[in-house]
């Protein structure tokens, strides 16, 4: 089975938010002294954290999406609504500047919106019939 343009698409971009993720993570902890009198210490582990997972997580179901595995279809379902909560909650809960509150509400609406066009992007019938477990090789898309 062929894989959809979407979806070639949407593996680059799973890839620039694992690296993005990962220079957030070096940056934090090249910065961590800095980073250390200006935040508590729990806010710190959490943002290098997240970090850290979502650059392991969005490497992974790239890898997935590539490959048209069913688990990355299922997990890509899971992982962007969760990503979005996720950007929300760094955003708006661990800031300390009144610039970055400021700007919560237009993260907000940007990483909500990305979450939904990707869902909806996954649920369109062509790329559901590339995921499927009972897919034939070379069985054309409806």
């Amino acid at each position: 089975m062929q894989r959809p343009f979407v979806v070639s698409l949407l593996v680059g971009f799973m890839l620039i938010l694992s690296v993005t993720n990962a220079v957030v993570l070096v940056a934090g902890l090249l910065r961590l002294p800095l980073m250390a009198a200006v935040m508590p210490p729990g806010s710190i582990a959490l943002r290098l954290g997240l970090a850290a997972g979502w650059a392991i997580t969005w490497a992974a179901l790239a890898a997935g999406l590539w490959g048209l595995k069913p688990w990355s279809y299922t997990g890509s379902l899971v992982a962007f609504p969760l990503g979005a909560a996720s950007i929300v909650l760094s955003r708006s809960v661990l800031t300390v500047g009144p610039y970055e509150q400021g700007r919560w509400p237009f993260i907000l609406s940007l990483s909500m919106l990305a979450a939904l066009l990707v869902v909806g992007i996954l649920t369109r019938p062509a790329v559901r019939h590339a995921f499927n477990k009972r897919n034939v090789e070379g069985d054309p898309l409806p």
